[in-house]
């Protein structure tokens, strides 16, 4: 199996982008020729992934891909025209591969596609229609898909979270700046409205009253990251919070795992893979109630800063009277996330989407000959002289559906 992963890659480390390095990371574990197609344009050359400069440049490394057989998975966030647009190109040259498969990440799908746009929906539908398998991220994304008239089979609700550990010892650069944090609170999250942050901000600016060594650190970038330092800086909290930017993944996870508190304060948000990550590690989480949020989590009402700090106050609760966590300690860990969209053995959506497409083979080799023939002149106006040897219409016909069968069930048979 050959399978080609469609999608941004760190840098900078969002939920899709570390889903898809992860991914990649577990697959190249299973012993599966894993490669990676990093949409992100200005990304610089590096040996993890194969980067563009143009649209043209995206359409010949698809086109190249798929015509040496290798399974397209398309990771997209489903929420604008451009992630559609995306969907249909690679759909469309998808045909050309052994298995075409797409999974929507953004909580914001549901909306997009609800929406009263007919153009959107159209688009996203006819691109839906191209691939073998569709995983959602959760329930919301599979049934704005089904309402678009995407058949349900072809569908599968599965959490973007990968099983992870992280490293063995905190850092450096980051000791000092945890021992003096009591309590310590994380986030990951980008500078952006629907990502929360003004929210987060005031309401530790509450927090610190009750708690003055408190700490909060933001991991993540984004284009409203200056509008957050001068709201930072007005609020007089330059020592409660400290913006540490886009950092390695294994760093995240490092300052996760030692934190007393994470928070998620999303306006719109899927299945969040930092939530599931700070659940793994056996940290209190607190979390806005949009989207789908696994057990063990605190809900607190979506844009609602009292009832933020309420629970991040209720969260918070156990860590009086106590030492805080300053060490990795497998011992701490509670959840156990099974993916199954990325197993070791398994991967079982790229087996369920071959086997979808080989079912397809005979009926799909029919049409393409058929309308071939259809608009050929050969069979349809051309004279035959008699004895030259011309080969029966209908028996050319039988014999090209056998080709392409053969071609296509070697093609399936290699990968």
């Amino acid at each position: 199996m050959k399978l080609l992963l469609i999608g941004p890659y760190p840098p900078p480390h969002g939920g899709i982008s570390v889903h898809m390095a992860e991914t990649k990371k577990q697959l190249e574990q299973a012993g599966v020729s894993c490669c990676v197609l990093n949409l992100n344009r200005s990304a610089p050359k590096s040996d993890q992934y194969i980067c563009f400069r143009s649209s043209l440049g995206l359409l010949r490394i698809l086109f190249f891909h798929a015509r040496r057989g290798w399974i397209f998975h398309l990771h997209t966030n489903g929420h604008n025209g451009k992630s559609w647009l995306l969907a249909l190109a690679c759909g469309l040259i998808g045909q050309l591969a052994p298995a075409c498969l797409l999974t929507v990440h953004s909580g914001m799908a549901p909306l997009y596609l609800n929406g009263e746009s007919l153009w959107r929906r159209h688009l996203a539908r006819i691109a839906g229609w191209l691939y073998d398998r569709i995983v959602a991220v959760n329930h919301q994304i599979q049934g704005a898909l089904i309402s678009l008239g995407i058949s349900p089979d072809r569908l599968e609700v599965v959490p973007a979270h990968l099983s992870t550990a992280p490293s063995a010892s905190l850092p450096e650069m980051f000791e000092e700046l945890v021992q003096q944090s009591q309590p310590l609170i994380t986030t990951v999250l980008f500078y952006r409205p629907e990502y929360g942050f003004e929210l987060l901000i005031h309401a530790l600016g509450r927090l610190r009253y009750r708690y003055p060594n408190l700490r909060c650190l933001f991991m993540g970038s984004g284009e409203q990251q200056e509008e957050a330092e001068r709201l930072i800086q007005e609020e007089g909290m330059k020592d409660t919070i400290k913006l540490l930017g886009d950092l390695p993944h294994e760093h995240c996870l490092a300052l996760i795992s030692v934190s007393d508190l994470f928070v998620r304060p999303t306006l719109e948000d899927a299945d969040s893979i930092s939530v599931r990550e700070a659940l793994s590690l056996g940290i209190p989480t607190v979390v806005s109630d949009v989207g789908h949020r696994p057990p063990g989590t605190l809900l607190f009402r979506a844009g609602d800063r009292n009832d933020l700090v309420s629970k991040m106050e209720a969260a918070l609760a156990t860590y009086c009277g106590r030492a805080p966590v300053r060490r990795f300690s497998q011992s701490r860990t509670r959840f156990q996330p099974q993916s199954r969209l990325m197993t070791p053995l398994g991967c079982s959506n790229y087996t369920a989407g071959l086997k979808v497409r080989a079912a397809c083979v005979s009926k799909r080799a029919k049409q393409i000959v058929n309308q071939s023939l259809e608009f050929s002149h050969e069979w349809k106006s051309e004279p035959r002289p008699e004895g030259s040897g011309q080969t029966n219409p209908s028996r050319a016909r039988e014999q090209a559906v056998k080709g392409v069968e053969q071609t296509w069930l070697k093609e399936l048979s290699r990968n």
